[in-house]
């Protein structure tokens, strides 16, 4: 099977109507949002997995996640509102404490990221940090220069 002909099959499954009728070879532009064309339960996606090699354990992978936000995708499609991304419900079990256990897991993750890049300036703002707090939201345009500049401009 090409990719034009696989790229036929998802688009016929999806119900997408896209224009397939192109010179490119990298059609994947074309499929931007394709598994949310079948939400809620993802009835229908084994037509997108079926031809590939190992397929069959890549549909198993994303099942979970139509399970997990079946219902919140319900309750939007109830309000006419179509959900862009899979958003799963709120857990509960993330109390403060594990919040803060999360963000002190994440700033060891960055410490080793900033020692890969051979970055002595962002691990040294990193191991500055010794606690985290839980806050109800934050803009990052709040906390410009410094760390937040240091983190995501080493990553983008």
């Amino acid at each position: 099977m090409t990719n034009f002909e696989y790229a036929r099959r998802i688009d016929e499954a999806a119900g997408l109507d896209l224009d397939l009728d192109c010179k490119e070879i990298d059609l994947q532009d074309k499929f931007y949002g394709l598994f949310q064309c079948f939400m809620p339960d993802g009835i229908g996606i084994e037509t997108v997995f079926a031809p590939l090699q190992n397929g069959t354990e890549l549909q198993a992978r994303i099942m979970p996640i139509y399970a997990v936000t079946a219902q919140q995708t319900r309750e939007a499609f109830g309000r006419g509102v179509a959900p862009g991304y899979f958003c799963p419900p709120q857990d509960p079990k993330f109390d403060d404490e594990a919040l803060k256990s999360l963000a002190l897991a994440h700033v060891r993750n960055l410490k080793i990221f900033a020692e890969f890049l051979g970055d002595d300036e962002l691990l040294k703002m990193l191991n500055e940090i010794k606690s985290a707090r839980v806050q109800e939201s934050s803009d990052l345009a709040d906390h410009e220069g410094g760390l937040a500049d240091a983190v995501y401009g080493a990553s983008g």
